[in-house]
């Protein structure tokens, strides 16, 4: 998508969001998704689930950069992120193990 005649960036009442008119596609916001249908389940996953964790694998990346002065934020973000990530590689291993799929 080439950018240079569509305004990214738009102001609302509240003050700037990115244009709800473009596509957009976030990792992080992809990742939360992913994490709340696999978190509704049961705690042992099945193959569906673990079909979405690997997403979570390949979507996590461990830390988002940001200016020093956005640092606090991103920092409890990061946790979050963190911790979701933690979460489901032990779910997937549980999985994995009760499989007998001990390559994986």
């Amino acid at each position: 998508m080439c950018l240079k005649d569509k305004e990214v960036i738009v102001t609302t009442r509240k003050g700037y969001i990115l244009n709800p008119n473009l596509d957009w596609n976030i990792d992080f916001v992809e990742l939360q998704k992913a994490y709340n249908q696999i978190n509704e389940g049961a705690e042992l996953l099945d193959e569906k689930e673990f079909k979405i964790a690997r997403k979570i694998f390949r979507l996590y990346q461990g830390r988002f950069y940001a200016s020093p002065s956005q640092l606090h934020w991103i920092l409890q973000k990061q946790e979050v992120f963190r911790q979701m990530y933690v979460k489901t590689m032990m779910r997937t291993s549980c999985y994995l193990y009760t499989q007998k799929r001990y390559d994986e």
